[in-house]
């Protein structure tokens, strides 16, 4: 999510009013995997708020483990140099102490089970504001574990963001203070991803392309089997799948078995780049 490309509140509000242009304006942007080839919303995030001049530190609780994640800005903002690993068990730590001494303005975290284990800060930095973004998983965990297990971030936190109406529905439900929800839409970098810049003629093939994990809650399974009813119609169609994940081999196997071979392609681990070009 980049804050250049965004439609609605103004970066500096959804950050409580503080603004880069404030002395040594620090934000703390929490995760629970950095890096990670997928979840490109965080690494624009502190990219967006490193171009609008903020001091960005960035914390997670583990990395995706792969020799290469396909994003040059680890490199051109030098991403990893801003980053600090967390131990899960975060409260009473000599890394929880560190972080109150940097003294942060905003703590940002994503995913409502990062914010629970910030809880733990919240004490410790009396003036800082502190916002978490929910994303789809949060909302099913919710529904898995029950609504009360965001209830320490309800009370604590300054601001929660919700990506969605739906998400914004359940939040509500689940007891998030109406005052304290924000929506804001994930964006489209549009300086990325701008079809009418490429002349291309209209294809005479159905192109369908997800980008995600391989991972059951993307529902992958689900569109194979669209794509095998396309089988019984006169559509040509190419179904590409760009991404990498636990759940190949069975998606693998689908393919065969509903004779996809030469409507379906899994391209495996994908850069930005190859993305932003499959998806144009």
């Amino acid at each position: 999510m980049t804050p250049a490309a965004l439609s609605g509140p103004d970066p500096c509000l959804l950050h409580g009013g503080v603004t880069a242009q404030e002395e040594t304006c620090r934000v703390a942007v929490v995760a629970e995997l950095f890096p990670t080839v997928s979840e490109t919303f965080v690494l624009h995030h502190v990219t967006g708020l490193l171009d609008l001049g903020f001091e960005v530190d960035i914390y997670a609780f583990d990395r995706e483990g792969l020799e290469y994640y396909g994003h040059a800005e680890l490199d051109s903002y030098g991403l990893l140099e801003r980053l600090y690993y967390l131990p899960r068990a975060l409260e009473g730590s000599t890394e929880l102490q560190q972080m109150a001494e940097r003294d942060y303005d905003v703590v940002h975290c994503h995913f409502g089970e990062v914010s629970q284990r910030i809880c733990a800060l919240k004490p410790l930095l009396p003036k800082a504001r502190f916002l978490v973004t929910f994303h789809g998983r949060d909302i099913r965990l919710a529904t898995e574990r029950g609504g009360d297990i965001y209830r320490e971030t309800f009370e604590l936190f300054d601001g929660v963001v919700s990506i969605c109406e739906y998400n914004s529905g359940r939040l509500l439900e689940l007891g998030c203070p109406t005052g304290t929800l924000l929506d804001l839409p994930i964006g489209v970098d549009t300086r990325l991803f701008s079809p009418g810049s490429i002349d291309r003629l209209p294809s005479e093939m159905l192109r369908v392309v997800t980008v995600a994990r391989l991972h059951p809650d993307k529902h992958i399974p689900f569109a194979l089997r669209a794509m095998r009813k396309l089988l019984d119609t006169p559509e040509r169609f190419h179904y590409t799948v760009a991404g990498h994940g636990a759940q190949r081999g069975e998606l693998e196997a689908l393919i065969n078995e509903y004779g996809l071979e030469q409507h379906v392609t899994l391209l495996g681990q994908c850069s930005q780049e190859e993305v932003i070009e499959i998806l144009l």
